[in-house]
């Protein structure tokens, strides 16, 4: 069973593995990986949030081939956490390496990470790029927000078909933003049927927006038996 990085930091019983297995590291340095003791170092200075241990072990995996690794280290530059300092060229550039790699956890992480950054600062031509390889490997925020681009012609021409089809996969995924934006869709195409469902389904996912409209459907009905 692959143990992921989250489940590292989160779980002592591994920190103390870890601790057995830099010793190994450290007397048998892997060719492939030459920074595994330091990359070992780097999770358990995360675990700690010692911002000195990881300040000083950055420089030591600038270097790193490991995908899960590219895809913390540029989460750290991106964002100037435990210390570092902020530079989102360096952060990017890790990114990228991480959503262009073959460890499908670190890839997909990437992605969205990209995939948000480029929507959020309107760089349409790298968030559809992003968005569209996150889609491609099902995550429900890419899903969505392709969807969305196709829906409003965001850096595409408008294709209400295309829409609709990315958006019901990130429904499916459990994206309820998805199913408020096909409960909106299909009132707009007068189909109520097509609303009610989107809205019951975003409903159960907590979506303000469905909750919303469900909340006013039960009022005009009560309005209406009075």
């Amino acid at each position: 069973m692959e143990i992921t990085l989250q489940e590292i930091l989160k779980n002592p019983e591994y920190l103390q593995k870890i601790e057995e297995i830099k010793k190994v590291a450290r007397e048998h340095r892997v060719p492939e990986m030459p920074e595994l003791p330091e990359a070992f170092d780097f999770l358990t200075a995360m675990a700690e949030e010692d911002d000195e241990k990881i300040t000083a072990l950055l420089p030591k995996l600038q270097d790193t081939r490991e995908p899960r690794l590219l895809f913390l280290l540029g989460t750290v530059y991106m964002s100037g956490m435990y210390g570092a300092e902020k530079n989102e060229e360096k952060g990017l550039a890790f990114l990228t390496r991480a959503a262009e790699s073959q460890n499908k956890e670190a890839r997909k992480s990437a992605e969205e990470w990209l995939s948000i950054y480029y929507d959020n600062r309107e760089d349409w031509e790298k968030a559809l790029y992003w968005s569209r390889k996150g889609a491609n490997d099902r995550i429900p925020f890419c899903l969505r927000t392709l969807g969305y681009y196709y829906l409003d012609g965001i850096g595409v021409a408008r294709d209400t078909k295309k829409a609709k089809e990315w958006l019901t996969e990130a429904a499916k995924q459990g994206n309820g933003s998805a199913c408020s934006l096909l409960m909106q869709q299909s009132m707009e195409e007068s189909d109520i049927n097509g609303a009610m469902k989107w809205a019951r389904k975003g409903a159960g996912l907590n979506d303000p927006s469905c909750l919303s409209f469900l909340g006013m459907r039960s009022e005009e009905h009560t309005s209406e038996l009075q």
